[in-house]
């Protein structure tokens, strides 16, 4: 364990699930969350552990939520998680974000993912269920096998200050081979270094069941409802905690040019929790229609076309699509009318394997691209404009924006 951390609020969920009622079992985090590379849907860590809860618990009725989306940060973790997670009312959460939360920032790498993440965990601790539960939390560091890294020395710092269990990976699988201790090399568990295949994800799988087998053996006679709100100071600013995502379903910008894509939705799908091939039984992956990024957005082609929205306090992102399609168009987001800091958003991706969905914070802590400070005003104006679009093969496609309304 990187962390052992407080374990009761595990228990009480367990205790509950032992005692017949109904529990959701969630996830939140990235592409290893999700499940990529996996051979079958009911082969990934999380259905896997969901599976450990339904075998173990036999008269519970435990329901699955996986909320992973691959390339994927907390800093979209924490707008996301009211509509693709806490609306299913989860009892038990596992947090996965140790290797995303690795991108370049244009500030201090540590500092910024700390206060996402943090903004995350207290966002899941401080929300309380209809039946009146806050859920428990336990905290997942994955890792890249080419070097070892990932960002649980932040991560972990979070989970101890809060309190919450954290299972390292590092510690137990990237360690352990670097020491010849495993009968498997990296080769076996992993086809790109990063994502494990189908064997990786039993391996990661099975230490965190371990670990709940070992906690289960602690369960009380009786047990209490943890108590929801947080009272603890945060460790950061907490900038982030409040932040919300805004697409078509819940704003309305002014479209001068943009047009709101509507045509794509996913429904949640089922999945054999046994495997394929196995015996099992059939389940509903209920958050599964989270993963295509790409729908409910807004799109445009033509230079000139623009998409305002107003907003308040003082962060602000916006996610949009990075294509394979080349030429993109090439758009300028301008807070504030301030047309000396615009900001450049390159919908050209220059990687191959896929369009990415893609944040370039704008705003944090009220700085503007690094150095203007915003209006002292209550509402701010993002404006956001197709420039380069001569010869484009596709839209640019704005996903949603990050921030306050």
């Amino acid at each position: 364990m990187k962390n052992t951390g407080d374990p009761t609020g595990i228990i009480n969920v367990m205790k509950r699930a032992e005692a017949g009622e109904a529990v959701t079992i969630g996830f939140l985090g990235g592409s290893i969350t999700q499940g990529a590379v996996v051979s079958d849907e009911a082969l990934c860590y999380a259905a896997r552990v969901f599976a450990w809860w339904k075998k173990t618990f036999p008269g519970a009725d435990v329901k699955y939520v996986n909320a992973g989306i691959g390339a994927t940060t907390s800093q979209f973790g924490v707008a996301r998680a009211d509509d693709d997670l806490l609306k299913y009312e989860p009892d038990f959460i596992i947090v996965e974000y140790s290797v995303n939360d690795n991108d370049e920032k244009p500030y201090e790498r540590g500092e910024f993912f700390r206060e996402t993440y943090e903004g995350l965990i207290r966002k899941l601790l401080s929300y309380r269920s209809s039946k009146g539960y806050s859920p428990a939390l336990l905290i997942v560091h994955s890792v890249r096998y080419d070097d070892g890294g990932n960002m649980e020395d932040v991560h972990s710092e979070i989970g101890r200050y809060y309190g919450i269990p954290c299972i390292s990976m590092k510690e137990l699988i990237y360690d352990k081979v670097m020491r010849g201790e495993t009968d498997y090399c990296f080769e076996d568990i992993t086809g790109d270094m990063l994502h494990p295949n189908d064997r990786g994800h039993g391996i990661v799988a099975g230490h965190i069941t371990d670990y709940l087998e070992s906690i289960r053996k602690l369960i009380p006679g009786d047990y209490t409802t943890r108590e929801a709100g947080m009272v603890i100071t945060p460790l950061t600013p907490n900038g982030y905690q409040d932040i919300r995502r805004y697409n078509a379903l819940n704003s309305r910008p002014v479209l001068n040019g943009f047009v709101v894509d509507d045509s794509r939705v996913m429904q949640p799908f089922e999945i054999n929790t046994g495997g394929a091939g196995m015996a099992g039984s059939v389940d509903t992956v209920w958050s599964s229609e989270v993963r295509d990024v790409f729908k409910n957005g807004w799109k445009a082609r033509e230079a000139g076309a623009t998409i305002s929205f107003e907003f308040t306090g003082g962060e602000l992102a916006v996610m949009y699509r990075k294509s394979v399609k080349k030429p993109a168009p090439v758009a300028y987001a301008v807070i504030d009318g301030d047309e000396e800091q615009r900001i450049e958003l390159d919908a050209n991706f220059d990687e191959d394997w896929g369009d990415k969905a893609y944040i370039t914070t704008l705003v944090h802590h009220g700085i503007v691209n690094g150095a203007a400070r915003l209006k002292e005003i209550d509402k701010h104006t993002l404006v956001i404009t197709i420039g380069q679009s001569e010869g484009c093969v596709t839209d640019f496609y704005l996903i949603n924006i990050l921030c306050r309304l």
